[in-house]
């Protein structure tokens, strides 16, 4: 499908682990296809060292895109450390 080649395209998912799971609906005439994706790892980190005329110059540089993870936005239980008011 040209939509499971888009995603793999996009270079974010692991394209062997991308699943779709379509379900017809044959009363109203539409389909729904929900995908199962696992995210790839994207981060880098870039380091580099020269030298020329005027002297020894350095670059390094890091990008993190995953820094918040999806646990971090889930609902968790309120703290009970202080009693209500």
């Amino acid at each position: 499908m040209r939509s499971i080649r888009d995603l793999a395209a996009l270079n974010f998912f692991d394209p062997e682990k991308i699943e779709p799971d379509i379900k017809p609906d044959q009363e109203n005439g539409t389909v729904d296809i929900n995908y199962k994706l696992e995210p790839k790892p994207s981060d880098q980190v870039q380091i580099s060292f020269g030298w020329g005329p005027t002297g020894i110059s350095g670059n390094c540089g890091i990008e993190v895109y995953e820094l918040l993870h999806a646990e971090s936005f889930q609902q968790q239980e309120p703290s009970r450390s202080l009693p209500p008011r």
